[in-house]
């Protein structure tokens, strides 16, 4: 749920937050918001996965939002790997 998410990336140090934006208790764009206001997590790399119906938010996602990776569902294991990589790449820079 969103307000586990948010728990563990408080209690955590992580390195990437990987999320949907279909949760049960919250919509993602809400918990991505809350996110955002954790100093600790403001350079976190974000990556997003939305449901088809939802891809014309995209532009929302990378501008407003700052979102650094949009996925569309259904999204392969290879293009996973491939974004979840090149994010972990931009931040050790």
């Amino acid at each position: 749920s969103g307000a586990q998410g948010l728990q563990l990336l408080e209690d955590l140090d992580p390195d990437l937050l990987l999320m949907d934006l279909r949760l049960p208790d919250m919509h993602g764009w809400e918990m991505l918001g809350k996110v955002k206001e954790i100093t600790s997590l403001r350079n976190l790399p974000i990556i997003v996965m939305a449901d088809h119906a939802a891809s014309e938010q995209q532009s929302f996602a990378l501008t407003v939002a700052r979102v650094d990776v949009y996925l569309v569902k259904p999204v392969s294991m290879a293009k996973l790997r491939q974004n979840i990589w090149m994010a972990l790449k931009q931040r050790a820079r």
